[in-house]
């Protein structure tokens, strides 16, 4: 499930809206899904496409993920993002393949959001998020 966290109809580079963060509001829309339905059990690569905006470039933009059960919150990774967007005041599109960490339990939710300090605040529309199985 996807959350509706700073959702803005300001700037948009699809549709009529997109994700505002920035210092007064960090987060962006965050997905909710079970472990179990991230793939096949083996090392997975995450996958992430998105048109960013920016009033500056190399903004403060990541991309950051856990996982989360009834007992905690565990597995946090920041994925830089702001170094992708070179130019400024214009409609970028950035991607990036990491490796994704393990978690402990099937059972387990993956949670995975966009985040951004930047004073001047960061307009984020079209995030797409892929998981690749790889094959040992």
């Amino acid at each position: 499930s996807w959350g509706t966290e700073s959702i803005d109809s300001t700037n948009a580079f699809s549709g009529s809206r997109s994700a505002r963060i920035g210092k007064a509001s960090p987060f962006g829309p965050t997905a909710r899904i079970s472990v179990s339905e991230l793939g096949p059990e083996g090392r997975k690569q995450l996958y992430i496409s998105a048109m960013v905006w920016a009033e500056d470039e190399f903004p403060d933009l990541s991309i950051s993920y856990s996982f989360k059960n009834d007992s905690s919150d565990y597995g946090h990774k920041v994925i830089g993002m702001g170094q992708f967007v070179l130019e400024s005041q214009q409609w970028i599109q950035i991607e990036h393949l990491v490796g994704l960490d393990e978690a402990r339990d099937t059972l387990d939710d993956w949670i995975v959001y966009p985040y951004s300090n930047d004073k001047n605040g960061v307009y984020i529309d079209d995030l797409r998020y892929e998981i690749i199985t790889l094959k040992d």
